[in-house]
């Protein structure tokens, strides 16, 4: 029999669910009868046995419990510091649905304003499988440490992290995935799941139909100078912006380091928010929606840069190698984990302005005849396979099971 699986999101939209909906189909894949279930957000097109909340609730009641659960959530942070904090507990009550007991294991990914942690692990007795997205998981409240007014919610943070260690122990199988070694090392320090939790990292896995390079990089075929006289243009650097303002996302960082590298040699392409007063230096293309588009502009670009200073898996770092881009990143998260120095691409000293820009200079010196581009995809290849990602869940799921009979 077919093991049956249900993944639980919170948004059906955003990089999490994309993520989630990958694995999902990664499961299906590897032969398991995976379905997933989102609280709300447009149920994605082409996708098997994806659920709304909405298909088992009155759609009324999911619309007044999710603006009541808002409201209860966002009283913490009233009279202090903006911060994107979130309490353990809400009024959904996942684990008294048929159709969620119904699984053999229930797999969690974010499942913030949507999961009553308390509830849930104290009524599931299936496995439970968590992928993490961010550090919310092991947390209290918060979902990254940069940027997080400590003074302010310490007092909150500790107690709602109780909340969290206390119901974890009342789980009778709990296995943690860790996309990056960086995120599962944290996870395992914070003391916030019990001894006998299964810890394991397995990548986000990624569609090689839609995301792929250049038939000559597929081939392995190093190309002739691609930067001749006679064919010479400008270093084509694209990267993504959605929250400018996100310190995390350290675009204040990738602002300076385009400072310094010379208009005549680069050219700079940004996909994302167009409220920014992006430099004169800087194209803007907007967001993309469409994947196909977006695979197209990774193609099209002689490297990715991502100044992020604290990450876990990046989707967009996994979609550049699968589309054969190099990317240049800071020493921080995920990033190091898919990203080898000066193989597919170039790791920059954390936080270090001028590495990452030379970092840039190095892909565009270095990658003339493209052999970055096939070193980045093959890395891609290797990482990121659906079917061998789908494999490693299912083993890891048998393992749980194995362990909790």
């Amino acid at each position: 029999m077919s093991l049956r699986v249900l993944h639980i999101n919170t948004n059906s939209q955003g990089g999490a669910a994309q993520s989630a909906i990958r694995i999902h189909r990664a499961h299906i894949s590897a032969g398991m009868e995976s379905h997933i279930l989102f609280l709300k957000g447009p149920l994605p097109g082409g996708v098997p046995n994806a659920h709304l909340l909405e298909n088992h609730m009155s759609k009324g009641k999911v619309f007044l419990l999710d603006k009541i659960n808002r409201l209860l959530n966002y009283r913490h942070q009233w009279g202090k510091p903006p911060c994107f904090f979130n309490d353990p507990r809400t009024l959904f009550r996942l684990e008294n649905m048929d159709f969620v007991q119904s699984f053999d294991v229930l797999h969690l990914h974010w499942v913030v304003k949507f999961l009553h942690i308390p509830g849930f692990f104290n009524t599931i007795r299936q496995p439970v499988v968590w992928t993490m997205h961010d550090m919310n998981p092991f947390s209290g409240g918060l979902h990254y440490r940069i940027d997080y007014p400590s003074e302010a919610y310490d007092g909150l943070e500790q107690s709602f992290k109780a909340i969290k260690k206390n119901a974890y122990r009342q789980c009778s199988s709990l296995g943690i995935i860790g996309p990056s070694q960086w995120l599962l090392e944290e996870a395992k320090r914070s003391g916030t799941f019990p001894e006998w939790t299964t810890y394991q990292s397995i990548k986000y896995p990624i569609d090689f139909s839609v995301f792929h390079p250049q038939e000559w990089v597929k081939r392995g075929e190093i190309q002739q100078d691609l930067h001749t006289t006679a064919n010479k243009r400008k270093t084509t650097v694209l990267f993504v912006a959605e929250k400018t303002g996100d310190i995390r996302k350290g675009f204040h960082q990738m602002m300076e380091a385009i400072k310094e590298l010379p208009d005549s040699d680069f050219h700079f392409k940004v996909l994302g928010n167009l409220h920014h007063q992006w430099s004169e230096k800087v194209e803007q293309a907007g967001f993309i929606n469409d994947p196909n588009r977006m695979a197209e502009e990774y193609r099209n670009a002689d490297m990715f840069v991502i100044p992020s200073l604290e990450d876990n898996l990046p989707n967009t770092v996994i979609e550049s190698l699968s589309c054969g881009t190099p990317v240049v990143g800071f020493a921080t998260g995920g990033i190091v984990d898919m990203v080898t120095h000066e193989y597919n691409g170039y790791i920059a000293t954390h936080g270090d302005v001028q590495d990452l820009a030379e970092g840039m200079r190095y892909i565009s010196r270095n990658n003339q005849d493209g052999h970055m581009r096939i070193n980045a995809y093959r890395s891609a290849l290797e990482q990121f396979n659906p079917e061998i990602v789908g494999q490693s869940y299912l083993n890891f799921y048998r393992q749980l099971q194995t362990t909790s009979s």
